[in-house]
């Protein structure tokens, strides 16, 4: 017996543990990318607002197709220039330079008031960077918080969903429009 080995010594036992080599392998690099996460990222800004999901943004073709539905008045899409800027190569996790984008947060116990509202905007052209609750003060009315440097477009918003326009203070994201839905 010495000469010779087995089917199962030359065969099986070296398959079974590239095999689970192999498996070992893919856990680790899964693990390792994120893969098997189910966590939402945290925002870059942070704020006093939690996120119940984040919706992902729409392919420059959508939006395209979709901007010409407006939500609440008769007002044009929130910018021509916008639809018109955006490539084709846009990423979700990254909102293509000179596009907008509106952060929607729920101002009431209302359940899914903020996901339904993002839907709204989004088919309307907004691009939605973030649905969650607003943990901030009471408002008395639906209200579009704003950086200096966005009031135009915010002014657009409200126009539409015919809310209050207000300047963003420090605590919220100074790269978006934060749109709280009080109704």
């Amino acid at each position: 017996m010495s000469g010779q080995q087995s089917f199962q010594q030359r065969v099986l036992i070296p398959l079974v543990v590239i095999i689970g080599t192999v498996g070992v392998l893919a856990f680790l690099g899964s693990a390792l990318m994120g893969l098997g996460s189910s966590s939402n990222t945290a925002s870059e800004n942070p704020a006093p607002i939690s996120t119940e999901s984040v919706t992902a943004m729409p392919s420059a073709t959508d939006v395209a197709t979709d901007a010409a539905t407006p939500l609440a008045s008769d007002s044009a899409s929130p910018s021509a220039s916008a639809s018109a800027s955006k490539s084709a190569s846009a990423t979700p996790s990254a909102i293509p330079s000179g596009v907008t984008a509106v952060s929607v947060m729920n101002g009431t116990q209302t359940a899914g008031l903020a996901k339904s509202t993002a839907d709204k905007l989004t088919a309307s052209g907004w691009i939605i960077k973030e649905v969650g609750n607003w943990k901030g003060a009471g408002l008395a009315k639906s209200t579009v918080f704003y950086p200096a440097d966005l009031e135009t477009d915010a002014k657009k918003l409200a126009k539409q969903v015919k809310a209050d326009v207000m300047e963003a203070d420090s605590t919220l994201p100074q790269d978006v429009l934060t749109y709280v839905v009080m109704k």
